[in-house]
């Protein structure tokens, strides 16, 4: 009883440093944009009679659209992070049909950047929280049409195979060095290059929702040598859970 109490406070000490590393992450992350905002409004209420120039309101739009995501982006990530109750992990959720709705709502996107946008998929179905599983592929698909250039190709397929039921999703864009590739799971980190639009927190967010469905993922270098695959594999009869734990990478215990 000792051991086990031990334990589970320790859990405790690692969660609530976790949450307030978490926090403070948040709050810096946050702070930029808002003061941006808070600025160009000031600016504006200074003289009233003047009319804001088109570049200000751009300006205004992009630091908000960039808020927006964020914030979006965090609360995904507290939500997969504190886990969810064991009987919210038991949805039948077909993968084929959840990528088809997702590449549909995405398709201007791919359009606007002129991006090849396959599918191949074949008809599996994994066990866990659809909400949470969209949300993790909807990250990766963001991910790819941010990263792959004008022209390029994005190709999604799903399996079906011994390890499990598998999704890989590839991209044209610059391909992550082999000592990155664990890095690019932390919270708010950006390879030196990356486009605007991003906040860091994408594949972090993967990386959670697939650890509470007890799924593996590995980013890879595509057979053509250029760009990023990312590979998904759940786990056949795999039993979801609540995970409570104290940091991403490592479980602190289960319900």
């Amino acid at each position: 009883m000792v051991v086990a109490l031990n334990e589970w406070l320790g859990r405790v000490k690692t969660s609530v440093a976790s949450q307030q590393h978490f926090l403070a992450n948040a709050a810096h992350q946050l702070r930029t944009p808002l003061a941006g905002l808070q600025m160009r409004i000031e600016q504006a209420a200074r003289d009233p009679a003047k009319r804001m120039d088109l570049a200000t309101i751009e300006d205004i739009r992009m630091s908000t659209q960039r808020m927006t995501h964020l914030t979006n982006q965090l609360l995904s990530l507290a939500r997969a992070e504190a886990g969810v109750p064991v009987e919210q992990m038991s949805d039948d959720v077909a993968l084929q049909g959840l990528i088809e709705d997702l590449a549909n709502e995405m398709m201007a996107r791919a359009i606007r950047k002129s991006i090849d946008f396959g599918l191949d998929l074949q008809p599996v179905k994994v066990n866990g929280n659809k909400v949470l599983i969209r949300e993790m592929v909807s990250n990766l698909l963001d991910n790819a049409l941010l990263y792959t250039p004008p022209h390029g190709k994005v190709t999604i397929e799903t399996r079906s195979t011994e390890a499990g039921a598998q999704l890989t999703i590839e991209n044209e864009g610059p391909s992550i060095p082999d000592p990155l590739r664990q890095q690019v799971f932390e919270r708010f980190y950006r390879l030196e290059g990356s486009p605007p639009g991003g906040c860091g927190l994408g594949l972090a967010i993967v990386r959670e929702i697939a650890l509470l469905h007890r799924a593996t993922v590995s980013l890879e270098e595509p057979d053509q040598g250029a760009g990023t695959r990312v590979r998904i594999v759940f786990p056949p009869e795999a039993h979801p859970r609540r995970l409570i734990r104290g940091t991403a990478a490592e479980p602190a215990g289960t319900d």
